[in-house]
């Protein structure tokens, strides 16, 4: 299995980058978001990978950080989402924006994403939901946000324990859609009541 790739940038090539490691060319599908980054050829890039094998395939999915690696390799896990569907929903949209989707239920979101129907759509919300715990008190925004991770820890220099940091989130509407700075200014509010 091939975990992590560290090349010079070559080219795009069907929503794929070509990344050259010592003179081997590496095709990695990876989200949108990083396609449309441009980087200049012979610029170091470094993905994290998911190597995906059939009998009649050899692929490779590469992503910048590794939360988004976890969440596809969940997405995989879902009864008829292959690679290139999940790799689609990670296109859709942050990991905020998706954590919001499957928190608030929302088909729609899903079904604009192009090989995602309205039963694949409720599949996924129901098994995300389900497998990153939001059944069971778990706030899914912990799991799939950066962003949750610097409040807290903005918080405890503040002063305030773990506990009193992740509650204080708990209670925050939107909380999908805003800034490390916003989620802080909020969090305050909430425990200066």
């Amino acid at each position: 299995m091939i975990a992590k790739v560290t090349g010079k940038f070559d080219r795009v090539y069907k929503n794929s980058l070509i990344v050259d490691v010592a003179g081997i060319g590496f095709k990695i599908a990876v989200p949108a978001r990083i396609l449309n980054r441009k980087a200049a050829q012979g610029e170091t890039v470094s993905l994290y990978t998911y190597t995906y094998v059939r009998e009649d395939t050899l692929s490779l999915y590469g992503f910048d950080t590794l939360e988004e690696l976890s969440l596809f390799e969940t997405l995989l896990a879902i009864a008829g989402v292959g690679p290139k569907t999940a790799l689609s929903v990670i296109s859709s949209g942050g990991r905020d924006e998706i954590a919001q989707a499957i928190l608030n239920g929302d088909v729609d979101f899903f079904t604009t994403i192009p090989g995602v129907g309205r039963k694949t759509a409720q599949r996924i919300i129901i098994d995300l939901k389900a497998t990153l715990g939001a059944d069971k008190g778990t706030d899914l925004f912990e799991v799939v946000s950066p962003a949750y991770e610097e409040t807290v820890q903005a918080l405890r220099q503040f002063g305030f324990t773990q506990s009193e940091a992740r509650e204080s989130l708990r209670t925050i509407k939107g909380k999908g859609k805003m800034t490390t700075e916003q989620l802080i200014k909020e969090a305050l509010k909430t425990i200066g009541k």
